[in-house]
């Protein structure tokens, strides 16, 4: 969570059995292994899932060795399902700095008012079909799910994510036409997402739109006037954009996965070469659904009697969802 704290909770069937807050001094970033393995050497419980709201290094040597303490497999996410986290929220009362500190560490680092509003942007495809776009909107503090936009990609064809997302950013910037005080803006993605933003807001002639991009795994948060800020030195605003990034990437992927699944999983499967009516039923039978069978490898793949080539076709195929 904020100001370089951790707070540990303990939920077993929507119950919070236990609690614990931890003061870290230094970089959480850097620590956060060391945090959570002297959690559970000291004797604490070890459940079978772990969720966490900051990315974990050397996770896997961390899973492994939780695994070997509770003699039984340990699963490690790197992010907080919105209803957990929301369930939390709502029954405890976690320490995170009201909305006047954030306020103030905002105006500090970026030299602007933080806004009442911001809406964050992003793109889902799967192999330019079914492209869409998501806003959500974070207000006054929490996110206003009653605010929340999808778009369908009307006018690109193909894999092109910087086309889709200039299209919906222009469909949701002409609103702004409308608006007395202008949201923040931001994009999942890195420069090259930002440059799309830029050039939508100077088509529509929006000089005082303020637009950033966050770019996943490094956290880096790029501004439109060249700055290139590493939130994890900023704990404060990397539980802000982090949150509003993350909820736009699963509105948008969320979305995009409904409407594969009204064109069904047979009919997807034949846009993939090599898959013929045999290779086809093989696929249906063993996966069951679209998901599963874009997660598999191509050793899975083989082992169920699908040649190499295919395997490589298959997972060509499914790549491109984003």
């Amino acid at each position: 969570f904020l100001n370089e704290e951790v707070f540990f909770v303990i939920v077993r069937g929507y119950r919070i059995v236990g609690k614990e807050f931890l003061k870290v001094e230094g970089n959480i970033k850097n620590q956060f292994s060391e945090i959570i393995s002297s959690y559970y050497a000291k004797g604490n419980y070890i459940p079978e899932k772990i969720f966490s709201n900051e990315s974990i290094p050397e996770k896997e040597f961390l899973k492994q060795w939780l695994s070997q303490k509770k003699n039984k497999e340990v699963f490690i996410e790197e992010s907080i399902p919105e209803k957990i986290l929301s369930f939390i929220e709502r029954n405890i009362n976690i320490h995170i700095p009201d909305i006047s500190y954030l306020a103030k560490y905002f105006q500090d680092i970026f030299g602007f008012p933080l806004p009442e509003r911001i809406e964050g942007f992003d793109i889902s495809t799967l192999q330019g079909n079914h492209t869409v776009g998501s806003c959500v909107v974070w207000e006054n503090g929490k996110m206003n799910k009653k605010e929340y936009r999808r778009f369908k990609v009307k006018t690109v064809k193909g894999v092109d994510d910087y086309a889709s997302l200039r299209e919906v950013l222009f469909r949701r910037f002409k609103k702004y036409e409308e608006m007395e005080n202008l949201p923040l803006v931001l994009i999942d993605g890195g420069k090259g997402q930002l440059k799309q933003g830029l050039v939508v807001k100077d088509a529509l002639g929006l000089k005082n739109l303020r637009i950033f991009s966050l770019a996943k795994k490094e956290e880096i948060l790029y501004t439109d006037d060249g700055k290139e800020i590493p939130l994890y030195e900023h704990s404060p605003l990397l539980r802000l954009f982090t949150k509003i990034r993350d909820e736009a990437h699963r509105f948008a992927v969320s979305y995009n996965r409904k409407l594969r699944e009204k064109k069904g999983l047979k009919e997807i499967l034949d846009e993939i070469e090599g898959v013929g009516k045999k290779r086809k039923e093989i696929l249906y039978r063993t996966f069951k659904t679209i998901d599963n069978i874009a997660k598999a490898d191509i050793e899975h793949l083989k082992k169920i009697g699908i040649p190499e080539n295919v395997a490589q076709n298959i997972k060509r195929y499914f790549s491109g969802n984003q």
